[in-house]
């Protein structure tokens, strides 16, 4: 009868543990998608030459059948020519934020004497 009640302690611990292992691991599954979501913000930015020295947006982006918000804020650097945008995911079933992602953005000149 000990052991029995010695085994059922020890196989409740283990499934407690089992659970914890299960919610990190679907944590880490959106941490992850929502920091390739930033990810691909920053590269659109940089490869569009969407160069704002100050200011917000927000959107929205579908990524792995998960709905996204956006939320870019930019700022001006001691330099004008370059920007400094901070980037912040939210799971739009939660207000929290999921990844965080910090950027700059250069203004780009073309340069004299060059044809694209």
């Amino acid at each position: 009868m000990v052991a029995l009640a010695v085994a059922a302690i020890g196989l409740g611990a283990i499934s407690k543990s089992m659970v914890g292992n299960v919610d990190v691991a679907g944590r880490l599954k959106l941490r992850t998608i929502a920091t390739w979501v930033a990810s691909n913000k920053m590269a659109e930015l940089r490869m569009y030459r969407q160069f704002t020295s100050s200011g917000s947006r927000t959107g929205e982006v579908d990524m792995a059948d998960i709905e996204w918000r956006v939320e870019e804020k930019y700022s001006a650097t001691a330099d004008p020519n370059i920007s400094r945008v901070d980037i912040v995911v939210f799971s739009n079933s939660n207000d929290d934020p999921v990844a965080n992602l910090t950027g700059y953005l250069a203004r780009y000149r073309r340069a004299v004497g060059v044809t694209q």
